[in-house]
Order: C-alpha cells, then structure tokens, then sequence
C-alpha cells in the first residue's frame, strides 16, 4: 500500500510539474506582415528568427511550403496564443482597401475573432510608420503597440530594448522593469525549471 501511494504522490507530482511545462512552454505566435520590399520581409524574418531562438513557435508565411495552401494558413491567426501584426504605411493600404492581398484575408480573420480574444492577444510592431496608422477596424481598439521605427538621421534603431518590451508582451510580464528581473535572469530561471 505503501509502495502505491508513493508511486501514486510521484506521478501526480510529475503531473503537475508535466502541466506547469506545458503552461510554460512558449506560445504560438502567427505573425502579420505586408511583403512590402525585400529588405522588410528580410527584417520580419529576423524578427521570427529571434522569438524562434527565445523557444517560441512562430507562424509566418515563408514557412509554409510550397504547394501548401496559404488560405489555410491564414485561417491558423485564429488560433495562435499571440498574434504579431508587424504595420508599416503598406500593411495599412492593403488592409483597408485591397480586401483580397494576404494582409486583407488575415485581417480579416483576426477581426472575426479579435473581441473574443483576451487584450493581450493582439500586438503591432510599428515599423517604417512614424504616424502610427493602423488598419481602420482597428484604430478605435487601441491594441498594445511597439516602436521599432528607425531613424538613421537621429542614429536611433530598434534594438535589445524592444525585443525586451515585445518579450515581455508574450510572456504576459509587466512593462514596467523598475522591480523586474532581467531576461537574462529569467530566461536562466526557466531554464533550470526544464
């Protein structure tokens, strides 16, 4: 009897550790981008590629293969834990007036689900948006928004510190780092957690 309930308090410990993994296992983020120039699919790419590094799965386009229906992938923005709308002035234009681009059908489908969602489910990257537009059905929403504007004239470039405040947004921490650990501190943290 003995033997039992130990084996039983063991396994149940090992599934609650098993469910604590799974709740923090890194999330799903479906990211929304115009292909807008070479150089800026080549930046949203590196985008993906550090929250990729960071654990996180990451949807975008150029992962999908070739033959692969991409309707099918767009309808997936409905399910991610996080959703990533990287908006320059040309992710706008093709929102509000060319409703079937890629960017118009996704935005299509995170609006059909986008008041069912919790406020932190929605994200934009403002890149190359200085006047911070956004696709009119979402103006009034007020999402959570990120700079990652460049200006080369005032040496000014997006850096750690917005990848930091985007982590941040993923992980549900809060923005203000005034009594926060470091990433580097937390990621260790959850690394010997694993």
């Amino acid at each position: 009897m003995r033997v039992a309930t130990l084996t039983k308090r063991r396994s149940s410990s090992s599934h609650r550790n098993l469910n604590w993994k799974k709740e923090r296992i890194k999330k799903d983020i479906f990211i929304s981008y115009a292909w807008t120039s070479g150089t800026h699919r080549e930046w949203v790419r590196l985008i993906a590629i550090q929250l990729r590094l960071l654990g996180y799965t990451v949807q975008i386009d150029s992962a999908v293969e070739y033959g692969a229906s991409l309707s099918n992938f767009m309808r997936e923005v409905t399910e991610a834990d996080r959703v990533l709308m990287i908006v320059d002035e040309n992710y706008v234009e093709r929102a509000d007036r060319l409703p079937e681009s890629g960017v118009g059908i996704e935005n299509r489908w995170i609006r059909s689900v986008f008041k069912e969602k919790s406020a932190s489910w929605l994200s934009v990257l403002f890149v190359n948006n200085l006047r911070y537009l956004l696709p009119a059905w979402l103006a009034d929403q007020q999402p959570k928004g990120f700079n990652f504007n460049s200006n080369a004239d005032l040496n000014k470039f997006p850096g750690i510190e917005q990848m930091d405040d985007l982590w941040r947004w993923i992980e549900g921490l809060p923005a203000d780092r005034a009594h926060a650990l470091s990433t580097a501190r937390l990621l260790e943290r959850t690394a010997r957690r694993d």
